[in-house]
Order: C-alpha cells, then structure tokens, then sequence
C-alpha cells in the first residue's frame, strides 16, 4: 500500500488521496496497519532530519531496545506499543530540541 505524494496537491485532492488510503487500510490485516504507523513515524523523523540538516542542527535521538523487538515477525502488542512510545518521544524530542534552537 502506498500514499501518495505531491507537493503541488490542492488540500481537495490530498484530501481525497488520504480517505482514499484510510479506506483502504482498513481493510488491512492488523500487522499491515502497525507497520503503517511505525512506517509513518521513520517518515515523519526522515523529513525533521532534511529540515535540521538544511538548518546545521545536530539530532542526538534516544535509544532502546524495544525497537528491535519489531524485527521479530510475531511481535506482541505490547512490543509495538513499546516501539511506538519510543518512536513518538524521539519525534518530541526532537521537535522541541527545534524550537529551543528557534526562539
């Protein structure tokens, strides 16, 4: 499954594009969807990394090993909870690690 990606996208067509792709995960299995948001996480710290790059900003990311926990094909919920927790305070982290820089 793949989202689609335009700069240059009015907000009615990503509009439709993103229900478009909310349809069809849901139709997906429940290790399809946890992959999507662990997917969409990497991607949200892929596109702060290319911002703080062009800014000279050095990202310094907190570690654990709940996310190798992942790589196991039959990872608990509870080990993609664990994932996503740490995953989402890097992104805090990281955005707030901005802002401090910015103001």
């Amino acid at each position: 499954m793949k989202k689609e990606r335009k700069s240059s996208m009015d907000s009615n067509e990503l509009q439709s594009k993103f229900t478009e792709y909310i349809d069809q995960l849901k139709n997906q299995s429940v290790n399809i969807k946890r992959n999507e948001i662990i997917n969409s996480l990497k991607e949200l710290i892929s596109i702060l990394e290319v911002v703080y790059a062009k800014e000279g900003i050095k990202i310094e990311y907190l570690k654990s090993d709940e996310i190798r926990d992942l790589e196991n094909n039959d990872a608990s919920e509870d080990d993609f909870l664990e994932s996503c927790i740490v995953y989402v305070e890097n992104v805090k982290n990281i955005v707030s690690k901005y802002l401090m820089h910015k103001l």
